[in-house]
């Protein structure tokens, strides 16, 4: 494999495996030098598979969430789940995630974080299984009764559309 390429799945993976990191942590943690990795992320983003939230964090593209999407066999989902996991964000206002499998094989594919100042309240996820597919909502532990039926009546909701 070439430096190259292998200074690209690096990069990639610590976008995927860090909860937040900017390219020049993760180029840092890596050993890749600052100015190739600047370079390589530059391609990554025009390619689609890699993307710079407004803090500078590195994070998988689209393209880059579709292939694994693709990998598990349900690439046809991409598209619904993200749609969904943004439908949940906004009408719940709370952080939302996608994957495959359960226990030790399971899987995150696509998370949308909580809107800024919800996320750091304690939570309790609930989950939604449509087959092998899940999607699930961060719902706070002190909210209502009437919260936490409305998040299960739209998760519940979203997980049939993905089907």
């Amino acid at each position: 494999m070439s430096a190259g390429v292998e200074a690209l799945a690096r990069l990639l993976l610590g976008a995927a495996e860090a909860a937040s990191a900017t390219v020049a942590e993760i180029a840092a943690r890596e050993g890749i030098a600052r100015s190739t990795a600047f370079d390589i992320v530059r391609r990554m983003e025009e390619a689609g598979l890699a993307m710079r939230g407004a803090g500078g964090d590195l994070a998988p593209g689209d393209r880059a969430v579709e292939l694994g999407f693709a990998a598990h066999g349900i690439a046809h989902l991409h598209g619904p789940a993200e749609a969904a996991l943004a439908w949940l964000k906004e009408t719940l206002g709370m952080a939302a995630a996608f994957g495959i499998g359960e226990g030790e094989g399971r899987i995150e594919l696509a998370a949308i974080p909580a809107p800024r100042g919800r996320a750091v309240r304690p939570v309790t996820t609930v989950t939604e299984r449509a087959g092998d597919v899940w999607i699930e909502v961060q719902v706070p532990t002190d909210a209502s009764e009437q919260l936490v039926e409305a998040a299960k009546r739209n998760l519940r909701r979203a997980a049939a559309a993905l089907v």
